[in-house]
């Protein structure tokens, strides 16, 4: 993956660093420099494309200090690159630099001359060893990178064109002036992508095979959708659909041990539609996924972790550390309350959940199925915060249910954490009378339902991209777990205190071992009482220390099968939907 990009006297870059995520969305105002960090990006694609037939060349002098030693000479012409102000503040006496480092210490280094036709490419290898062979430049070294090209409008009549020229313009600007000739050149990834098609937008869908020798002359291409009853060709559907068509198209044709990459691709998407591709790129399991995006709904869809603010006048943009950073984002860029309560015409449920649950609780209705999830996704959902706050929701679900005349009651799912269940039992019972139908954890906290060693070690595997001993990682689990247990009575009992300010803390402390006994007895592990997000965090300080993967709770929710995922969830899910309008 991408770990940083350093940019020189590239555009709106004096000398920036951006640092990435495996999973990274680029959020900013206007004006931030995501586009240009995008170019770049596009740049290094075409580099790496290049180097398997790179011819190698030692560096012109005046592309020192940045470049010495062996580089090759590649073009940009596909990408229709506006070489007019790439250059800082016009200052072509000095290269512009795009500098491209990879977790593995592998690096790419671009230099701009003043010319468009002085673009040099440096590759480096670990400990600084220049690439001056075709055979050191391995996509296992420097893994390939796709930039998604921009939408268009689809040509209503595409005739045949040259092979070479489909293949050297696949990610160009205007490579959806071409699309039907891409499909008819790929047959298996054609096929992969009328099954993505129809999974992902609806199982009414119908797509045809590829078919040729329409129009006057006999030599077009064409494609026909049917969804439902309305059957065109695929130019005359609307845009969100052509808009998701090329980006299904995008995805099926890109290998999932790659590095993608998409610019603003929610311009023409429904917000549950960005919602849905949030879901599926994470679900495909790329190598490195990055979006630079304006949507809230996204944004709102990953966690702060996977998240980085681009401000090209500071010195480097990096990873949001907090929710109140990423609270921050929502109100600079908006909230998605007024798209929530529009949702009330069509649903006849609301979704209340505790603080920063709800992602977890997409994710998951997501690997349900795309008919599921349509259904879903109409159901409006609100945070309430902390659990103490579910009289305010009480009181949102009384007043929406008397005003529908009883067509609309609450649904909350609410963590357990260390409350005694006596405690649970009133406040269902209370929260009843409100139209407001309870749900509380089994466990802890929902960051619980991801505690599983055999989940971690097959996500770890699957992002070190080499043999994981499961031994190994079921070891290191079992050691923090221990670790956790030992504090455990302490925090239960601190749990109990809170709750009861008269309790002592002998007394606390007593309480606090019987429950963890009595709900032991009951088949409940260890896993299942710790702080769920705690012990993750830990793990990933681990997991990174041992295989240079980090770990998160939405990384592991995303990760997981729907088959492997737990009946509690899926049932909780299930019930909300099925009782919906």
């Amino acid at each position: 993956m991408i770990k940083s990009v350093v940019l020189k006297n590239f555009r709106g870059f004096k000398d920036h660093t951006i640092d990435f995520t495996p999973f990274c969305l680029l959020i900013g105002q206007n004006n931030a420099g995501k586009t240009t960090l995008i170019e770049a990006l596009r740049i290094a694609s075409a580099a790496v494309k290049k180097s398997p037939s790179a011819v190698f060349e030692m560096a012109p002098d005046h592309l020192a200090p940045d470049i010495s030693g062996p580089v090759f000479r590649f073009s940009v012409e596909t990408l229709d690159i506006e070489h007019r102000g790439i250059h800082y503040n016009y200052e072509s006496h000095d290269p512009a630099i795009i500098k491209v480092r990879y977790n593995n210490n592998c690096s790419i280094t671009i230099a701009i001359g003043s010319d468009a036709s002085e673009i040099y490419c440096q590759m480096s290898l670990p400990g600084g060893k220049k690439v001056n062979l075709r055979s050191q430049a391995s996509s296992k070294k420097f893994t390939d990178i796709f930039v998604m090209p921009p939408v268009g409008a689809l040509l209503s009549e595409e005739t045949q064109r040259d092979k070479k020229y489909l293949k050297k313009h696949i990610n160009g600007y205007l490579s959806y002036r071409h699309i039907r000739n891409q499909m008819a050149d790929m047959p298996a990834e054609f096929a992969r992508f009328q099954e993505l098609l129809v999974n992902t937008w609806s199982s009414n869908l119908q797509v045809s095979d590829i078919e040729y020798g329409l129009g006057d002359k006999k030599n077009n291409y064409g494609v026909t959708i049917r969804d439902g009853p309305f059957v065109s060709e695929m130019a005359l559907v609307g845009s969100g659909l052509q808009a998701w068509i090329q980006t299904i198209w995008f995805l099926s044709r890109v290998d999932t041990d790659s590095i993608v990459i998409l610019d603003e691709p929610d311009v023409y998407l429904h917000a549950d539609l960005q919602r849905k591709l949030i879901k599926l790129l994470s679900a495909e399991c790329y190598r490195q996924t990055i979006v630079a995006t304006h949507s809230m709904e996204m944004i709102a869809d990953v966690s702060p972790s996977e998240i980085v603010s681009v401000r090209k006048r500071e010195s480097r943009s990096r990873q949001l550390s907090s929710d109140a950073q990423a609270q921050g984002v929502a109100e600079a860029i908006g909230t998605n309350l007024n798209i929530q309560l529009s949702k009330l015409a069509s649903s006849g449920r609301i979704l209340f959940v505790e603080g920063k649950d709800y992602p977890f609780i997409d994710q998951i209705a997501f690997k349900m199925g795309n008919a599921f999830y349509d259904r879903f996704s109409r159901i409006p959902h609100f945070s309430i915060g902390g659990m103490n706050n579910w009289p305010k929701a009480a009181m949102a679900s009384k007043a929406f249910h008397d005003t529908s005349a009883g067509k609309v009651a609450g649904v909350m799912f609410m963590d357990r954490d260390y409350k005694p269940d006596i405690l649970f039992a009133e406040l269902i019972s209370e929260a009843k009378k409100d139209a407001l139908f309870v749900t509380v954890w089994q466990k802890k906290e929902i960051e619980n339902f991801f505690l599983d060693p055999a989940l971690m070690h097959s996500y770890i595997e699957n992002r070190a991209r080499e043999p994981v001993r499961y031994e190994d990682v079921d070891e290191m689990f079992k050691r923090v777990m221990a670790e956790m247990a030992e504090s455990l009575p302490e925090l239960i009992a601190d749990s109990y205190q809170k709750h009861d300010r008269s309790l002592a803390l002998q007394t606390a402390m007593a309480k606090a071992k019987q429950f963890i006994e009595s709900r032991v007895r009951e088949g409940v592990e260890i896993r299942d009482l710790v702080g769920g997000k705690k012990a993750i965090s830990l793990l990933s300080a681990k997991s990174q220390e041992m295989w240079s993967t980090q770990l998160s709770p939405m990384s592991l929710c995303r990760h997981l099968k729907l088959g492997d995922t737990p009946l509690e969830l899926v049932r909780a899910i299930r019930s909300l939907v099925d009782s919906a309008c």
